[in-house]
């Protein structure tokens, strides 16, 4: 009965027992224990049918409880003020965790110092704004999906900003008789009030100056009907809200008289002396001619002769105005703020916008404390345990970026359990969050583990859901897990306990344990039974190296450079844990994703760790990519990565194998002599940088 009540995937089903062709075993292992089962169907026919059926129902059992995502707490719109910090917060469920991203009016935000997202633990998005502008107003979205389904909410953030013109008011030319408009924009929403004056007086709306305002387009007129002498002045259009205004001057000029006739001109009466003009033409006539012809884009108009200082004044400051115009384009409108709210934000005291959470993290694993916390200007930030501060070190990372701020503990032990509290200090105050920290010693600790005691052991299948294959190697199978409480995908290494493979399945795992960089594609769990140790590392894709430069077709000598230079990164890591990797290969190094160019190493069944007190060999390896003293079986060192990376920058520069044989022992053959023909094209086509390296790390003998 405790047979049938267990998980159906825990079960081993043999087709065959005994050479019987209507038996089958259930083998169970529970407890350290293995029980067998065996079954007699009347008919083969029955048996193969019974078979069928329970294969099903085991595939159903390793489905997972999906559930399309649903959001608990949806967003809310947000007015804002210029300069505030605004913060949209909404919480989703879903099985497995939906991925969450997020819009603006259609478009991906894009995180930068200004946009800041991050995810609660149970569930709660949030998206921070710090120092909103007018661009900022629109309609946010927070998109969440999982292979269940997707689910969305909507909100919009209003930013009060002052008004603005888009298009501005152009100068006219009196025509007596005829109507005069003026004509400017603006996109400010809602319309904000909207007043015309002419020589600083306000103007209604009559018969003789016609206002209008178009709400949907924004478009401002003023019409002067059957305009006359009388209307010629300055007219201003002024837009006001609630938190600033903008002004537009426009002039309505007289008509330019002909100067063919003109000699003299009388002076205006505010000058009591008549003075000679440079060209024959009065002052006046010049300051309308200015206006009707030397608009923006037309040259410098000639020097008008000696005017009073009024006038002169008057003349002055329309020539910069268009000079202005010329230079800069159209004249941007004189905006005026209140006082109060320019003040408002020039500082800002500290505000916790994402606080930090608990952590429950296993012994030797990283734990993170994260918050966001704005502030004007950028708060400082200290960490305490316990009332103590806490400093960067060899075992503690400090990270400050903008409002983001974390506190990372490297090597998580029991005695780092307890309340750590993240403090923000800038001149308008101060603000702080504080979160404990557990760690689980439980019965799941590495030693145990390390002695596959199977009474204690967790079961993969309670961990982790099981999917399809994605590779396979010399010594094992590469399955697709996803983790049951976050979502997260990875991958899971399934390598047989023989006795001719156990110790160095074994050592594989303790050795992948030490190593930790974005090179890599490191550790992150592992389980044991009596045949099988399963090592959860992240998850690359499937695409190799190679394939993705044959899959661009073109690749250039840079980008090649560039890959090249991040597997020497992770190697370079490697050898600094004081381990050698020696299965260097076009095949172990995968693209992080097909989008994206980053590289990470894969594979360490042939690690080994670097013991200087005696010789080290290595009976393995990929014919093509093994160095001449693995073939030799002669002492292995860091040399032997360094040449193997030399045969994938080759393959890499070439689209062929330096020593690639018609079988694995011609391969071997070659290899072993080390010889390379460096005359040829495809080698001296390239850069000297390139040969250089390719002869610096192609070494038979290094020294």
């Amino acid at each position: 009965m405790h047979l049938l009540s267990s998980q159906l995937s825990d079960i081993d089903v043999k087709d065959t027992v005994e050479g019987d062709d209507r038996s089958f075993g259930l083998w169970h292992e529970h407890r350290g224990m293995v029980r067998k089962i065996i079954l007699q169907a009347r008919s083969i026919l029955l048996r193969l049918s019974w078979l069928k059926d329970l294969r099903d129902l085991q595939q159903r059992s390793k489905q997972p409880t999906w559930t399309v995502p649903c959001f608990e707490q949806h967003l809310t719109d947000y007015p804002a003020k210029l300069g505030q910090t605004v913060k949209l917060v909404c919480k989703v469920t879903g099985t497995p965790k939906p991925v969450i991203k997020w819009y603006k009016d259609g478009h991906a935000v894009k995180e930068d110092e200004h946009h800041i997202t991050s995810e609660g633990q149970l569930g709660a998005c949030y998206l921070v704004l710090t120092g909103v502008i007018e661009a900022d107003s629109g309609q946010y979205m927070c998109y969440a999906t999982n292979h269940a389904g997707n689910a969305s909410t909507l909100a919009n953030i209003m930013i009060d900003v002052p008004p603005s013109f888009t298009t501005r008011l152009q100068n006219s030319v009196l025509v007596k008789g005829q109507d005069v408009q003026f004509r400017c924009s603006t996109q400010s929403a809602p319309l904000p009030s909207i007043r015309w004056f002419k020589d600083g007086i306000q103007l209604e709306d009559n018969k003789k100056h016609q206002i209008q305002s178009d709400v949907q387009t924004g478009i401002l007129t003023l019409t002067i009907k059957r305009a006359e002498e009388a209307d010629l002045g300055q007219y201003q259009c002024e837009l006001q809200n609630e938190v600033g205004t903008a002004k537009c001057k426009v002039e309505l000029c007289p008509p330019a008289p002909l100067p063919v006739t003109v000699r003299t001109q009388k002076q205006s009466q505010t000058t009591p002396t008549p003075e000679p003009q440079s060209e024959g033409w009065s002052s006046s006539f010049v300051k309308n001619l200015f206006h009707i012809l030397f608009q923006p884009g037309n040259p410098e108009p000639p020097a008008a002769g000696v005017e009073d200082t009024q006038t002169l004044k008057e003349q002055d400051d329309m020539e910069r105005q268009v000079q202005a115009a010329q230079e800069a384009g159209p004249m941007e409108p004189e905006e005026h703020f209140y006082s109060d709210t320019e003040e408002e934000f020039l500082t800002e005291p500290p505000a916790v916008q994402v606080t930090i959470e608990d952590l429950t993290v296993r012994p030797g694993q990283p734990a993170t404390f994260s918050a966001i916390i704005t502030g004007q200007p950028t708060p400082d930030i200290q960490w305490f345990k316990d009332d103590k501060e806490i400093l960067s070190s060899d075992y503690t990372e400090i990270f400050q970026s903008s409002a983001r701020c974390s506190l990372t503990l490297l090597n998580t032990q029991i005695e780092d359990c307890g309340t750590y509290t993240c403090i923000a200090i800038n001149s308008a105050g101060q603000a702080s969050c504080l979160g404990k920290l557990s760690v689980d010693t439980g019965p799941d600790d590495i030693e145990e583990e390390r002695e596959v005691e199977f009474g204690k052991r967790r079961k993969l299948h309670s961990v982790y859901d099981i999917h399809e294959e994605i590779g396979r190697g010399t010594f094992g199978v590469v399955k697709k897990v996803t983790h049951k409480a976050s979502g997260e995908c990875f991958a899971a290494k399934f390598l047989p306990l023989r006795s001719s493979t156990r110790t160095r399945v074994f050592q594989e795992r303790d050795l992948l344990s030490r190593l930790a960089h974005r090179r890599l594609a490191c550790l992150l769990d592992f389980f044991a039974t009596r045949r099988t140790l399963v090592l959860v590392v992240e998850l690359c894709s499937t695409q190799g190296l190679l394939d993705h430069l044959f899959l661009k077709g073109s690749v250039s000598e840079r980008e090649v450079q560039l890959y090249i230079q991040q597997v020497l990164e992770g190697i370079g890591y490697i050898h600094s844990m004081n381990i050698l990797h020696l299965d260097i290969k076009t095949d172990n190094i995968l693209m992080e994703s097909p989008a994206r160019e980053d590289i990470q190493i894969c594979d360490f069944g042939f690690c080994q760790e670097i013991d200087n007190s005696r010789h080290q060999y290595s009976k393995f390896g990929t014919p093509e990519f093994v160095a001449p003293e693995i073939v030799h079986q002669e002492p292995v060192t860091v040399a032997t990565d360094i040449w193997s990376l030399g045969v994938v920058t080759y393959l890499c520069l070439t689209c062929h194998c330096p020593f690639f044989g018609e079988n694995d022992r011609s391969t071997l053959m070659k290899v072993a002599e080390g010889v390379l023909y460096w005359d040829t094209p495809e080698i001296t086509n390239r850069s000297v940088e390139a040969q250089d390296f390719l002869h610096r790390v192609l070494q038979p003998d290094p020294e």
